[in-house]
């Protein structure tokens, strides 16, 4: 495959992406959550010379970030997957490996993944993998594509079933046998990202065996007659894994090597970049150069743990104590959920002498005493209504179409529901200052108030024992109040 039809097809890849996300979204937007449609959307505007695709994907970015979460779709759509999943499960159940052809166990593997089955998965990519290399091909006689699809289902596998070790060595082989691609990409990221603070050495190992590799695709990308089928990976998503052995060096208090490693990762870019590229490496470099040093300020507004929410509050940039902040926007409704845990979560931290507070970005205020008198109100986050409206017809479509209320009982705006738990009232503009768009955002600040974390929040983030857990351990032994 040339580099121009691969490019092509990851072209089409995406915009098929974002057809399903409009098409979602016109299934939808006729009845938003009410504090999704007053959520504050302040943002730095993007230049007029701005890339389309770029602009398109920063527009509809708060709509995928929610779609992203299973807890937010409808109950139609809720119930359909889980039809779906449990008829891929019945048939990765039904049909034995055993007797299937070569070219088939790639794709079975993927049924089984779907299925949520994966023993079936790693049991299909062990016998894949282990076929002579003649074997080892699709219908189109192409090898690559569906051995790194292969290692990539394994290692996934493998790290759903709790077997890091196995991921780690087969990340290793993966990096020796297929080229750099999107599956690769994938497959480590996620055991670097599951070792990173369990495991950090290795997780450092790993990352310096796929470095060099990184930095020559970073220094071709520049090259216009490269044949490099792989350099379809954006410059800037290169440039983010390459940054992460920095970023590890940093954790793991290894400053000098950290800045020697960026030097090196620096000097591999080319000398012209696209300025949707540049945009995006710049906020990949500055986030970056916040670890060590005293956080942007952040102006707290409210203290929502207080009844007024203007109850005397703990400072923010107090020392002497390791604190964690979980930072998210108010149009961001599974971070809104998470209200239960936040409390439990501050009260575990702080029996470990450890701070933990939410960040509610937003420019809406809090009026406590305009409901003091009012009946109490729901803050659930229930959706399922018996209203029977309807959606208006979708053009050329049929009309009937199940309307979900998603709307909330009471005062349901986010500063509202998040009322008595440990959360800061933010300015909308406060992740901006941290230079990324992920959320929630979890930022780790040590004894002495400096910037040790900077870190997208996964799933279970906020469980005991998890990451959440992981990274204050480890920036209490490597940074101590002595």
């Amino acid at each position: 495959m040339t580099t121009a039809s691969t490019k092509e097809m990851a072209s089409q890849k995406k915009w098929r992406k974002i057809t399903r996300i409009y098409v979602v979204f016109l299934l939808l937007v006729a009845s938003p959550l009410p504090f999704i449609a007053r959520a504050q959307s302040e943002r730095t505007a993007l230049p007029p010379d701005s890339d389309p695709a770029t602009a398109l994907e920063d527009a509809i970015h708060p709509f995928d970030v929610i779609h992203r979460a299973s807890q937010n779709w409808s109950d139609v759509e809720r119930n359909a997957f889980t039809l779906a999943r449990q008829r891929g499960k019945e048939s990765c159940t039904a049909i034995k490996s055993a007797a299937l052809n070569p070219d088939q166990l790639v794709a079975y593997a993927r049924l089984c993944a779907f299925g949520d089955n994966w023993e079936a998965v790693k049991k299909a990519t062990n016998e894949y993998l282990a076929l002579p290399r003649e074997q080892q091909h699709d219908d189109h006689g192409a090898s690559s594509g569906q051995v790194s699809t292969a290692f990539d289902l394994k290692i996934q596998a493998e790290l759903r079933l709790q077997q890091p070790d196995e991921a780690l060595l087969d990340s290793r082989a993966m990096l020796q046998v297929v080229p750099y691609n999107i599956d690769a990409v994938e497959a480590l990221d996620a055991t670097i990202t599951y070792l990173q603070f369990s495991d950090s050495e290795n997780a450092l190992a790993l990352i310096r065996d796929r470095h060099p590799m990184l930095l020559a695709k970073i220094s071709a990308s520049g090259n216009p007659d490269s044949t490099d089928p792989s350099l379809n990976i954006p410059v800037s998503t290169l440039y983010s894994e390459a940054l992460q052995l920095s970023t590890i060096l940093q954790y793991l208090n290894r400053p000098k090597e950290a800045d020697a490693e960026l030097e090196k990762i620096e000097a591999s870019l080319p000398a012209s970049l696209p300025p949707h590229e540049a945009i995006s490496i710049g906020n990949y470099r500055n986030r970056y150069l916040l670890l060590g040093k005293q956080p942007p300020t952040l102006a707290t507004a409210e203290w929502l743990m207080s009844a007024d929410g203007a109850g005397i509050a703990p400072r923010l940039d107090a020392i002497g104590e390791t604190t964690a902040l979980l930072i998210f926007p108010d149009w961001c409704i599974q971070c809104v959920a998470l209200q239960p845990q936040l409390m439990r979560t501050w009260k575990r931290l702080r029996a470990d002498d450890n701070r933990f507070f939410a960040l509610l970005a937003t420019d809406e205020r809090s009026n406590a005493s305009q409901h003091k008198d009012a009946e109490p109100k729901s803050k659930s986050l229930n959706k399922q209504s018996s209203s029977g409206s309807q959606l208006p017809p979708l053009p050329g479509g049929k009309p009937g179409i199940p309307h979900i209320d998603l709307n909330l009982s009471g005062d349901n705006r986010p500063i509202t529901l998040l009322q008595g738990t440990p959360t800061f009232v933010v300015p909308s503009k406060t992740l901006q200052s941290f230079f990324t768009s992920e959320v929630p955002l979890v930022v780790i600040l040590d004894r002495h108030g400096l910037v040790r974390v900077i870190q997208a929040a996964g799933d279970n983030y906020l469980d005991p024992g998890a990451a959440l857990d992981q990274m204050l351990a480890g920036v209490n032994e490597k940074w101590p109040s002595q």
